[in-house]
């Protein structure tokens, strides 16, 4: 349990409880302090079962000469042990020598683990956290309401203060689908927007299974529906910013206090709040253990999980045969998920704002692929595929790039690319290999039509630039503008009259789109014209 030192600084625990007992120390008095000393002997030959754990401690400290430990590590390993019960941290001196002598640290950790707790390194503190109920440091649900909603609070507002929580942390771990933070910060507005969407998640479910769940997790799922139901939200708008009124918005806010007491998060300002490093540490090491959450955090998401797997883009066809087209989609409905999906055949791997391409398409499960068919010419009929086909690799993902031109009702069109594979009574997505074989048997059969570009990613832009008047540049301005919510704002953002719409955004955007244009060409060819233009107005 606790490492025997025999060096040159010996000491006695028999000496030093004297020298305790001579000074009356207060730790004499401290029950905690003989819990102590018979954790570091639990082991010895000498335990007893005596009447008293002062007894039995004060016996095995007095009896056993052939135990030895250095004063300082026990008097600091205790020190630091008083510190984290009473204040739940601990920093400094103590905190750092926890960190680095292991008979500290050693010693530490088992008193804590005989109640029920566990130590936190994070940065430069420690912190002491229960790991369950039994635990003495545990805090009660009834202190809880006595603190933090009031006097005349019940014990559904309390589940709705735990529910609204576990919302808030799954909104940073992308609805605990992944072990980092996706999230930097989240404004209370939309935390409210996501317990909502909970809220309605749950509402899918019947009574009766509700009722049955409740048994099974110990909590009570109708019960927190009525009462976020109950909550004047009619009122959000006017009390916004005092949070005075018993509203949705009003309860996240007495939430967010709570979570700031226990360090769970902090402000930043302007209403918005991220989660601390203490809690980054508890969620990777705790929280997402069905250990420790109890399949609560399955339940509440699986709703969730099956409409992901039901908004796939499984094997889709979208036709628009060179017309202007738009494609409605409430919102969750998908739209940065598509609009991403079609830039990767125009410019691979790009993300939008802090969506990551090997997050939207799920690379985990197999390679994606895609393919955009360009129409070239009307009589007759040219056009042009580009394609990829993305997978993982271990830093990060790869693609396989494709470029085939042909005319109509060609063998080896967008249509019939085989980018599934029959399988059962069904089809699969065709796998990394099957794809590499199929583009390189296109390209040795035919060369002169037929395009791979395994270089890089700039060959293939600048292959689709210079021969089809593909422009990269320009599908940029689609992902500054998808890169978040008023990215369309941003985009126009000093452009508020015509002559600097025209100066610092259409003619610069024109420009970037002519193949191998130099800086003003543009703009000086556009007043070349206007003054031959005025000349010719004056001759007429």
């Amino acid at each position: 349990m606790v490492e025997i030192f025999e060096g040159k600084t010996e000491w006695l625990l028999s000496e030093w409880i004297d020298q305790l007992q001579t000074r009356q120390h207060p730790w004499l008095n401290n029950r905690a302090f003989y819990d102590f000393i018979i954790l570091c002997h639990q082991r010895s030959p000498l335990f007893q079962e005596k009447e008293s754990e002062e007894e039995n401690a004060l016996h095995l400290l007095r009896g056993n000469n052939e135990l030895r430990y250095e004063q300082d590590q026990v008097l600091k390993a205790f020190s630091l042990y008083s510190e984290l019960a009473q204040k739940g941290v601990a920093s400094g001196d103590l905190a750092r020598a926890y960190k680095v002598e292991e008979a500290i640290r050693s010693l530490t950790d088992h008193f804590v683990e005989m109640n029920d707790a566990v130590c936190l390194s994070v940065g430069q503190e420690l912190y002491l956290v229960p790991k369950t109920k039994l635990s003495p440091f545990h805090v009660t649900n009834e202190q809880l309401k006595k603190m933090h909603l009031g006097t005349k609070a019940t014990n559904v507002e309390l589940y709705l203060l735990y529910f609204c929580s576990i919302v808030l942390i799954g909104c940073f771990y992308d609805s605990y689908q992944s072990i980092e933070p996706t999230l930097n910060f989240i404004s209370l507005d939309e935390w409210l927007n996501e317990v909502n969407n909970r809220i309605d998640s749950l509402k899918e479910h019947d009574i009766e299974k509700l009722e049955q769940l409740e048994k099974e997790f110990s909590y009570r799922w109708t019960a927190i529906i009525e009462k976020w139901d109950a909550l004047d939200d009619v009122k959000e708008t006017a009390n916004k910013q005092s949070g005075n009124t018993l509203s949705r918005l009003s309860f996240l806010d007495t939430v967010r206090r709570f979570l700031i007491t226990y360090q769970i998060v902090e402000n930043i300002g302007n209403g918005e709040i991220t989660i601390t490093e203490k809690t980054k540490v508890i969620v990777g090491r705790y929280f997402m253990e069905r250990e420790f959450n109890r399949g609560i955090l399955e339940f509440l998401y699986a709703f969730e999980e099956e409409q992901k797997r039901q908004k796939r883009y499984h094997d889709e066809i979208f036709l628009f045969d060179g017309h202007n087209g738009a494609v409605l989609l409430e919102n969750g409905g998908g739209k940065t998920v598509f609009i991403q999906t079609v830039l990767q055949a125009i410019i691979p791997h790009t993300d939008i704002a802090e969506r990551k391409v090997k997050d939207t398409l799920n690379l985990d499960e197999g390679a994606a692929h895609i393919a955009i068919e360009w129409l070239l010419n009307e009589k007759p009929r040219r056009y042009v595929v580009t394609a990829v086909t993305l997978y993982r690799k271990l830093n990060g993902i790869e693609s396989l790039r494709y470029v085939y031109e042909y005319g109509e009702n060609d063998a080896h069109s967008i249509d019939l690319i085989p980018f599934t594979q029959p399988e059962g009574n069904g089809k699969r997505p065709s796998s990394r290999g099957e794809m590499s074989d199929y583009y390189s048997y296109m390209t040795s059969q035919y060369s002169t039509k037929a395009k791979t570009f395994s270089q890089s990613i700039k060959s293939f832009r600048e292959f689709i630039e210079n021969n089809y008047h593909i422009i990269g540049n320009e599908w940029e301005s689609i992902v500054q503008i998808n890169g978040s919510e008023g990215g369309i704002e941003e985009f126009f953002e000093n452009c508020k009259k015509t002559n600097e719409l025209i100066d610092r955004l259409l003619i610069p955007s024109v420009e970037k789109g002519i193949a191998g244009y130099k800086k003003d060409t543009f703009a000086d060819m556009f007043e070349n014209h206007r003054e031959q233009f005025k000349k010719y107005k004056e001759l007429k």
